[in-house]
């Protein structure tokens, strides 16, 4: 039924929510451990996006509703991947300004540097986005959801999701521990395009059935357009 009613939205949600738990997982700890962010850094970095969504949200709901739910999907959507690939090169390019800004800003207030590293506009970028992206994604289920068996649906989808997603931070252990910190934000940026490019090629929203009205006036067009050939057929048997 829910694949039925709306396609393709199980499985993004579902894919999604592994790549956002394998990057919740990795991404403290490699600020932390790998950028040498201290914990007020961090704090500043999960605060801020707080701060920063109250008016993205109302600029995404209006942009939906004027512009149609699958462009605001592909504009919030598109900033995930870009995270991941700054978390990637963020130990190279660990500040996005000049190092005298950043020992200015360090001078002003002790720890504000931490605003100008790649990390803390990877996270707060990420993280603001989780707040836009959840926006969306429940507007656009309650608005393609099925009138009928809704409690069923809705449980069977967010059980779905919840459970693949309990696997998002095994993964991340696994790649953390085995393999580069790093490769782990190569992986959430790979989900990250392929859903991005799902979502661009085939779309996310179900296909609105036809109103009554629309039926009436299609069926209305195809009687008249047999009644024409009907006659035109019976005016060239009458010609000798």
């Amino acid at each position: 039924m829910i694949l039925a009613s709306m396609p393709g939205i199980l499985a993004i949600v579902i894919l999604d929510s592994l790549s956002d738990e394998m990057f919740r997982f990795g991404a403290l700890i490699y600020t932390n451990d790998v950028l040498d962010i201290e914990v007020g850094g961090i704090n500043a970095i999960l605060l801020t996006p707080l701060v920063i969504s109250l008016p993205l949200l109302f600029r995404i709901g209006r942009m939906s509703d004027l512009r149609g739910m699958k462009r605001a999907i592909l504009l919030v959507y598109s900033v995930m991947p870009i995270c991941a690939a700054l978390l990637m090169v963020a130990p190279t390019f660990n500040f996005w300004m000049p190092p005298s800004i950043v020992d200015a800003a360090d001078a002003l207030l002790p720890g504000l540097g931490v605003v100008f590293t790649t990390a803390f506009l990877a996270l707060v970028m990420k993280y603001t986005n989780d707040i836009l992206w959840a926006l969306v994604l429940i507007t656009m289920i309650q608005k393609y959801m099925p009138r009928t068996d809704t409690s069923k649906v809705l449980a069977v989808f967010w059980s779905s999701v919840y459970v693949i997603a309990a696997i998002g931070p095994f993964i991340g252990g696994l790649i953390f521990e085995f393999l580069s910190q790093s490769l782990l934000f190569a992986v959430v940026l790979v989900v990250n395009l392929f859903i991005l490019g799902g979502v661009a090629y085939y779309g996310i929203e179900r296909r609105e059935p036809e109103s009554l009205s629309e039926k009436m006036q299609s069926m209305e067009l195809t009687i008249q357009k047999l009644k024409d050939e009907i006659e035109e057929f019976r005016s060239s048997r009458r010609l000798p």
